[in-house]
């Protein structure tokens, strides 16, 4: 069994990442969306390498996912989308 991943959720077994770390779980935990939210307001959300970066636990492809699955939720939720 794979041991838990940081955030107490379980990677894929045997998974890695293109860098060839552990891959990170499923679910991005409350202060990677934090971090998220802020890298987004300063570089703006359409810059996935810089909040990649700034989250430091995700995967540009990881970050682009994120985003746009944050905004479809948004949209569905009547919320405005955010001037980032």
């Amino acid at each position: 069994s794979a041991a838990p991943a940081p955030g107490g959720k379980k990677a894929a077994k045997g998974a890695t990442g293109a860098d060839g770390k552990p891959a990170q779980p499923r679910f991005w935990t409350a202060e990677e969306h934090e971090k998220f939210l802020q890298a987004a307001k300063l570089l703006g959300h359409g810059n996935a390498h810089g909040i990649a970066k700034f989250v430091g636990t995700r995967t540009v492809a990881q970050v682009r996912t994120h985003t746009q699955k944050y905004f479809v939720k948004l949209e569905k939720s009547g919320g405005a989308k955010p001037q980032v």
